[in-house]
């Protein structure tokens, strides 16, 4: 599933990090963005995406609520779109919500999937990792993330593109968070920045 926001590497594909079939995000130029205090988030699974600026800088909606692996894919492309979609249903996928993020020109991705079984999100984890190890979008490269248990840090980026991507596992959720890297913004000021955001949402559905 890989084109996602972190995958957020070159187009927006799926995970940040270019194109796949699963998660990622996209393009480039500097807009200043108005800070604000994060918004509270709605009930429910809607509840498990980023608010606006949880990412800072960044805003964006929950999308509907997607019920089938069909519908979480839809409008993905790539050669692992069938096995992503194989893999999904076999993991008992039950619901999912994506969310686009955008500060200024720059992209940015918050993504929960629902599954029957913290065994099934962890799978789900490892898969996408290992996706992202042989895919698109630049070099994988690996970050540590804080207080957050098993989460999974790592950048794809050639050339100064590229995304800075978080996932973790929280019972039977897998989380997926990241951004594009912004022209004028340094790798690890990005790091740090996609970090406290993770780290925020795991202790808020943590709670």
């Amino acid at each position: 599933m890989r084109p996602r926001v972190a995958i957020l590497s070159v187009a927006l594909c799926a995970w940040l990090t270019g194109c796949g079939a699963s998660h990622t995000s996209a393009s480039h130029s500097t807009t200043t963005v108005a800070t604000a205090a994060p918004a509270s988030p709605p009930a429910g699974i809607l509840g498990r995406v980023l608010t606006n600026n949880e990412l800072k800088g960044f805003t964006g909606s929950p999308g509907g609520i997607d019920t089938t692996a069909r519908s979480l894919l839809a409008g993905e492309q790539g050669p692992d779109i069938n096995a992503d979609y194989a893999r999904l249903t076999r993991l008992g996928f039950i619901r999912g919500v994506r969310e686009n993020l955008s500060a200024g020109a720059t992209s940015g991705l918050s993504e929960v999937e629902q599954f029957h079984s913290a065994k099934a999100a962890s799978a789900e984890l490892a898969a996408e990792i290992a996706e992202d190890k042989t895919g698109f979008g630049g070099p994988y490269k690996a970050f540590a993330v804080p207080r957050i248990p098993g989460a999974r840090g790592f950048t794809l980026i050639e050339g100064g593109q590229g995304g800075i991507n978080i996932a973790f596992v929280n019972g039977p959720y897998y989380y997926l968070v990241g951004q594009e890297l912004a022209p004028s913004e340094s790798i690890n000021a990005a790091i740090a920045s996609v970090t406290a955001a993770a780290q925020d949402l795991y202790h808020r559905v943590s709670s």
